[in-house]
């Protein structure tokens, strides 16, 4: 918008071949209760990320605020497809799953107390995410989130002291 107001948006995407350990293992006879399997048709995964920022300081009233928001998948991302019989025998192999992804968002503001000359900050901010596998042939989503509350002071005093504080408490 201009010097002191911005947005911007980012998008970024790569690929991840399958590893030989994952397309074709080296045998582990360490433990005969533990057997992987390879998976010569695994491909490649590819991941997208979607970034949007925006945040605006005004310099001579000395506070801002800015908020940004992401959000990622993967297309066939390398899972894990594990079995167990009913006498502890585990096989495992990777296989391509979808339905992985993140998002998240944060909100903040900063200011100055300016009788005290003490420079604050407090913001919000939440993110998850969903992980696909596989267990005993059920699709399996692993779902997280987490909810944070942070609040950051500062005050210095050139070439002679500065002092910080930060605390984070979230909920997850």
């Amino acid at each position: 918008f201009n010097a002191n107001k911005r947005i911007s948006i980012n998008y970024n995407g790569n690929t991840r071949q399958p590893s030989i350990q994952q397309i074709q293992p080296v045998a582990d006879n360490t433990n005969p209760l533990l057997v992987q399997l390879g998976n010569a048709n695994l491909k490649q995964e590819f991941s997208h990320r979607i970034n949007l920022n925006m945040n605006n300081y005004q310099v001579l009233k000395n506070r801002g605020y800015w908020i940004g928001m992401n959000y990622g998948f993967t297309d066939k991302a390398i899972g894990n497809n594990r079995t167990t019989d009913t006498i502890g025998k585990t096989v495992t192999q990777y296989v391509n799953v979808n339905g992985n992804n993140y998002y998240g968002a944060n909100i903040g503001f900063n200011a100055k107390f300016e009788k005290l000359g003490i420079d604050y900050n407090i913001g919000y901010s939440f993110n998850g995410n969903n992980g696909v596998s596989f267990v005993n042939g059920l699709k399996n989503t692993t779902k997280t989130n987490r909810h944070g509350i942070n609040f950051g002071m500062n005050k210095e005093k050139e070439k002679v002291y500065n002092f910080y504080m930060w605390s984070n408490f979230s909920y997850n």
